[in-house]
Formats: C-alpha cells, structure tokens, sequence
C-alpha cells in the first residue's frame, strides 16, 4: 500500500498553523473538516476519524461517540469544543445530513461508504509537499497540535486524559513529555545572561 508512516510526526509549529489552514481550506475544506476532529477532539484518522458517521455527533451535548477500535473495543466519547461545534453547525452543516451517512464520503463529503485507511493521510502529505513544509508534519501532528495547545493553555491533564481515551493519567503525562517536552518559566525568563 501507500501508507504514510505517521510514528515520527510532530507537533505543528504557530508560525505554520495559519498557512496550513487557509491552504487546506480552500483546497480540501473535507481534509479540513477531518483536521478538525482530530485537533479538537483528539479523534485519530485511520482509526477513527474515517468511520464517524453523522448520527455519531450530539449536536445537543456537544458529545461525538467514537467507534469501537482494536484498542478500546467498547468506543469512547469526546467533547467537541464550542468553537468547533459552531464548525460543524454554521460551515458544514452536518447537522442537516443523513445520520447513516459517514462524514468523511467516498466523494468529499458525507456519504453511505468511507474513505479509504490512507485517504485523509495522502491527501494531507500531497498539500505538505505543494507548500514544501517540514517532512515532520503528519496528518497525525494535528492531534499531537492539538494536545500541545490545550496543554499550553492549562485545560488540566486528567481532562486531556479523557480526551484522548488514554486509560490513566500516567499514559497522558507520557505522551504530553513526549510531545510537548519540559518547559521551564523560571529557566525562560530568569536566566541570566553570560
């Protein structure tokens, strides 16, 4: 196959952030739909994010029920953020589709069958390559941005544990050290000078 290997991805760097989103937008406003869950609710793509159908999103409680994986065979639920659900309502209009439909069609938008495993990922890769950004962005690096940026603005660990599905606290410290790194104030603003 044509898999892309997302183990080595990184967090996406602010400066690169905007120039992804107005790109993608108008190129693949589905690629940027699919971005969105994974950045705001920690969804993975292949796994994940590919099989959401509309009737999966409670538009009520601001709530998607994530499919049954390998992983956690029971599915778990993640909060959409407002500022997302407002996404999903006002651009996209999810919300008036058929609820068997998957979100992610075959033909760029909702639809009775899915994309493919390596559909959103490929598509990712080949608009990184037209704006010749760094090989260490994945399509995954939007779930680690995503992570990083809900950390950076002290949403609190045990409720980043529950958005990502991670089965203990210590699973999510784990990840946040790997993709965040240690970050000192003190060491950031009081270090004097040589």
């Amino acid at each position: 196959t044509n898999r892309v290997n997302d183990s080595a991805a990184y967090p996406i760097q602010e400066f690169d952030i905007p120039v992804f989103k107005e790109y993608i937008m108008k190129k693949d406003p589905q690629l940027w739909l699919a971005i969105g869950f994974e950045y705001y609710c920690f969804l993975r793509p292949r796994i994940e994010i590919r099989f959401l159908k509309i009737g999966d999103i409670d538009f009520h409680r601001s709530i998607v029920r994530v499919r049954g994986v390998k992983a956690n065979p029971r599915g778990r639920i993640a909060t959409i953020p407002l500022i997302f659900l407002k996404t999903l309502r006002e651009e996209y209009k999810l919300h008036t589709c058929d609820r068997n439909f998957y979100i992610f069609g075959k033909k760029g938008q909702p639809g009775p069958g899915h994309v493919s495993i390596n559909n959103l990922s490929n598509r990712f890769l080949k608009l990184r390559r037209e704006l010749n950004m760094p090989e260490e962005y994945k399509m995954y690096s939007w779930k680690h941005t995503g992570n990083v940026r809900a950390d950076e603005a002290n949403i609190p660990r045990r409720e980043l544990q529950g958005q990502n599905g991670h089965t203990t606290i210590a699973t999510t410290e784990k990840y946040m050290k790997n993709k965040r790194g240690y970050k000192s104030l003190a060491i950031l603003n009081d270090f004097p000078e040589i």
